[in-house]
């Protein structure tokens, strides 16, 4: 049994190749002399492991070189590839100032020639192996092989930079829940017995889909290429020579095609044209992964669904987890995996990295909560805004029948995974499985401060949606940015919060122009997100009655918040100055005479804290500070405001 490595034996043959060669330019300078040429050795027999080639043999056996082609390629590459030819090439050329070689000599000097080897439909030019020839006379231009060419005969592997450019990194393999590695094993099965060479997997997530491709990879110890769609060239002569090139990466080191076509339907008409003229041109094995099936005109191809992580899956890896990492008792994790996987939707790459990170804090059980809610936060800051505060029960002046409410809609996030997964509701209700909660109300009455509170109660982050960025006048571009919303929000930890609803979900109207349809389809969008969105969804209005009714089917709970009573305004009076600040005779009965919503007396109370601090350090606020407060809310408002209002104020 042979024990020479390919390197060492593709080094070998590449020598024995290249002194042929130099056999042959010498025999043909010999002939120029009128001198007996020497006799030429036959191509060298490869001597290295039988399943594999040597790469010019490999590039021969793809390609479909004839020998002289074969001959005339290792010339072009030999000035790159060994210090002894540029003068060789002068001699067979008879002058020294030719140091390059061309197809002339080719022609004369190498055996079997043949004047098709330099056609544009020859594989030298159709496979770019040869530099384009230059000058008015092809015979006479340089033959120069491409540097990736000669880096691939030395055994180098080395990718072209404008296919490189188009190419996504590769990524890295994790591990795989039991539904996706099964689901990996199935594409292994189908690419390895032959069975196809083109599979869709459709469903999941682009993350999900991207690591069972890289699963699959890593099992058929392939190499895959993954191209840039919304990158690729558009025009004739660009997108073939890309196309050409990409062909001659899958010859060198690629096994298959990968196109992630999840934005495919939101590109231009001629960005499709370049994807679909790749998919349907390509000869190897081709991987298309998207949320839904690719029409591939008169191609067939098998269609495999992702199905989405199972919470259940997830609760079994993270219970594993826990136990041997954090060393939990068994009843404490099972209720923290039961808790986690409820609310967040995390891969078991992630899971490792939450549960490593909480072994470092002094409560582990925190720990690994507040790690999932860092690993899952999406990435909104462009199109939402992350609310943070302390607010907490204390701080909602509520009827009981409102508290009791908000109460109920934190129950229902908390206990979602028993309810729906372990009593199995969730398969009597496919749709509308999360929780839509509408707060309606004038402004000022505690609708935000509510989803504050709900999201510290429950530990979530609470996400404003900045409805300037995500509505466009552009056609699509407004569901493409509600898209964006929900993907980001699906993976847990999240509170979304709709402030101003209305603007978002109005009602849809009589289709008199095309302004209105898509206006209209951009309600019916959100419909359908809003009801497929597992977690917690929040809108807020001031106008309830302005939104479409086909929200209310969708609603797990409406909230009325109403302007507050005298003694609820008394309420808020009494909790609304921090522990830090001193202050002196307030008397929140006839603080409470004014009818102001939460928000007004909030900023009623620090603008006095402002101007009593203006005063002097040790300042206390007292009614006098509060009476020039409210005049000044009240005239910047346009608002009159009487004596009898302010009656024992001061």
């Amino acid at each position: 049994m042979s024990t020479v490595t390919w390197h060492e034996a593709n080094h070998r043959q590449l020598v024995a190749a290249l002194d042929r060669l130099e056999g042959l330019l010498r025999a043909h300078a010999a002939r120029e002399m009128g001198e007996a040429s020497p006799a030429v050795e036959q191509w060298p027999v490869w001597t290295g492991p039988a399943e594999q080639l040597s790469g010019i043999d490999c590039l021969t056996q793809a390609l479909s070189l004839s020998p002289f082609e074969r001959d005339v390629l290792l010339l072009a590459a030999a000035p790159a590839l060994d210090g002894r030819f540029p003068s060789l090439i002068a001699q067979a050329n008879g002058s020294q100032a030719l140091l390059s070689p061309t197809f002339s000599l080719a022609l004369a000097a190498l055996p079997d020639g043949h004047w098709s080897a330099i056609t544009p439909d020859g594989a030298l030019r159709k496979w770019r192996l040869i530099a384009p020839l230059t000058g008015p006379v092809h015979t006479l231009a340089p033959l120069v092989a491409e540097e990736q060419i000669w880096h691939f005969l030395l055994g180098i592997a080395s990718t072209e930079p404008t296919v490189a450019a188009l190419l996504v990194p590769p990524v890295q393999d994790r591990l795989l829940l039991p539904g996706q590695a099964a689901v990996a094993e199935q594409i292994v099965h189908l690419l390895s017995e032959g069975e196809t060479h083109r599979v869709q997997l459709v469903g999941a997530t682009t993350a999900d889909r991207a690591q069972v491709v890289a699963a699959v990879a890593r099992r058929l110890d392939a190499r895959v290429a993954q191209v840039r769609v919304q990158a690729l060239p558009t025009q004739d002569p660009e997108l073939a020579e890309f196309q050409v090139r990409l062909r001659r990466e899958f010859i060198f080191r690629t096994s298959f095609l990968h196109l992630e076509l999840d934005d495919l339907d939101s590109q231009e008409r001629p960005q499709r044209v370049a994807v679909e003229r790749l998919i349907q041109d390509h000869q190897g094995v081709l991987l298309l992964t998207g949320p839904s099936r690719t029409d591939m005109g008169s191609l067939s191809s098998l269609i495999v669904p992702l199905p989405a992580r199972q919470p259940h899956e997830q609760r079994a890896a993270w219970h594993r987890l826990l136990a041997s990492e954090l060393v939990l008792p068994d009843e404490d994790c099972a209720a923290l995996a039961t808790r986690l996987a409820g609310t967040f939707d995390l891969d078991l790459s992630t899971m490792h990295i939450a549960v490593a990170q909480a072994q470092t804090t002094a409560d582990p059980i925190e720990g690994v909560w507040e790690a999932c809610r860092n690993q899952a936060r999406p990435r909104l800051s462009s199109l939402a805004q992350r609310v943070q505060s302390a607010a907490n029960w204390q701080d909602l002046v509520l009827p009981p029948n409102r508290l009791e409410t908000l109460r109920e809609i934190a129950l229902r996030v908390r206990h979602r995974m028993r309810v729906m997964h372990d009593w199995g509701m969730g398969e009597r209700m496919p749709r509308g499985r999360g929780t839509v909660a509408l707060f309606s109300g004038p402004s000022g009455t505690g609708k935000t401060l509510a989803a504050e509170v709900l999201g510290n109660e429950l530990g979530l982050d609470v996400w404003r949606i900045d409805l300037s960025a995500v509505m466009s006048k552009w056609i699509g571009e407004t569901e493409k940015n509600l898209r964006r919303i929900f993907d980001a929000a699906e993976s847990g930890g999240v509170v979304l919060l709709f402030d101003e609803a209305d603007a978002l979900f109005g009602k849809r109207t009589q289709v008199n122009s095309s302004h209105d349809r898509h206006a209209n389809l951009e309600t019916g969008y959100l419909l359908q997100r809003l009801e497929a969105f597992r977690g917690l969804a929040i809108l807020t209005t001031n106008l309830k009655s302005s939104l479409d009714p086909a929200f209310q089917r969708r609603l797990s709970f409406m909230v009325e918040f109403p302007m507050p009573d005298k003694l609820a305004r008394i309420r808020i009076w009494q909790t609304v100055f921090s522990s830090g600040v001193a202050t002196e005779g307030l008397l929140p009965e006839r603080l409470a005479q004014l009818n102001l919503t939460g928000a007004v007396i909030r900023n009623l109370a620090l603008r006095a804290c402002f101007l009593a601090a203006a005063q002097g350090p040790d300042t206390a606020v007292t009614m006098a500070h509060l009476r020039e407060a409210a005049v000044r809310e009240y005239r910047m408002s346009g608002q009159p405001l009487s004596d009898l209002e302010l009656d024992g104020w001061t």
